[in-house]
């Protein structure tokens, strides 16, 4: 049975990391560009010291005199000493902070919002791949933090994120997970927690960012103060709009409340969609205004776009002001 479940495990990574490597994305938040040139990153090839070279100066006491460039001294025949000024390193962190909470578990068309995340949480890592980067993720869900992996190699933590992601969801299909005993700290409030401790980083937060608390808004403004913070809204098509009813736009629909597993069956009308769908948007605008207002970036997508999401995140990242 063990080896069954891992091979379904790897079965459901290898197809994720199939989508998310034929179809990658950029990174290119530190540019003006698309596609950036060259020249607009700083060479990742460093002195011992691990510094890269910005100028030769003329040396003064202030100076450190193990940066005394000995051959451009020579070259001036004597008159001057010469030193060489470096650049500090310019590398980004990333974290992702995948949400694969209760309701992420919800999914009408092509994947599940926890899908979704996943596939995002892969690309997010293979772009910092690209660049060569550090990435460190958590995994949360409604009250705990499910993994922490501090900043590694981009390559190194990518399995390791995805197989989180898609464990935990394995999980919860199979009733596998617990009831948590401590629900006074939510496990948004956990990870935001754990990426507060680091130096300043970009973070992603893929959550579909349901019944956020005031100490969740609290802690993700305190947090954006002093992180590059990147909000991306995961949602489903039937949590914006009801379906058509099958008469005239009439019909019966039954609802499942994701976190107490309670069903409820309503009678369709246009009255009570029209009525649904400006529910949601009003709930999408007031989580806009909160990310407005801690001062995140972000970005809605649908489980149901799957490679039309990739220009929203192409923009998304060309525009980003860090």
């Amino acid at each position: 049975m063990a080896n069954k479940n891992a091979n379904v495990l790897d079965a459901r990574i290898d197809e994720i990391m199939e989508w998310v490597v034929s179809n990658p994305i950029p990174t290119t938040w530190r540019t003006n560009s698309v596609f950036p040139s060259p020249g607009e990153r700083k060479s990742r090839s460093r002195g011992s010291d691990g510094y890269d070279f910005a100028a030769h100066v003329e040396y003064t006491f202030e100076d450190d005199p193990r940066d005394i460039d000995w051959f451009a001294t020579a070259a001036t025949g004597g008159q001057q000493v010469i030193v060489e000024q470096k650049f500090e390193p310019r590398d980004s962190r990333f974290f992702v902070l995948a949400d694969v909470g209760t309701t992420m578990g919800f999914g009408s068309y092509r994947t599940t919002k926890r899908g979704l995340a996943t596939e995002l949480t892969g690309s997010i890592i293979l772009s910092a791949a690209e660049t060569a980067d550090r990435v460190g993720f958590v995994v949360y869900d409604d009250y705990s933090s499910v993994h922490v992996q501090q900043p590694r190699s981009a390559k190194t933590v990518l399995y390791p994120a995805l197989a989180s992601i898609v464990q935990y969801d394995e999980d919860a299909i199979n009733g596998k997970i617990k009831e948590p005993k401590n629900k006074s700290v939510t496990g948004l409030q956990l990870a935001l927690d754990t990426v507060s401790r680091y130096s300043r980083s970009l973070v992603f937060i893929l959550s579909d960012f349901m019944n956020m608390t005031e100490e969740d808004v609290a802690m993700l403004n305190r947090v954006s103060s002093h992180h590059d913070v990147v909000c991306i809204m995961v949602q489903d098509l039937r949590e914006r709009e009801l379906p058509q009813g099958i008469l005239f736009g009439y019909g019966f629909y039954t609802f499942q409340d994701m976190r107490t597993g309670e069903r409820k069956t309503v009678w369709l009308t246009p009255h009570n969609r029209r009525q649904f769908n400006t529910n949601f948007v009003n709930h999408e605008k007031r989580l806009i205004e909160t990310f407005q207002k801690c001062d995140c970036d972000w970005e809605v997508i649908s489980t149901e776009e799957g490679l039309a999401a990739h220009p929203k995140l192409l923009q998304l990242f060309a525009n980003h002001r860090k």
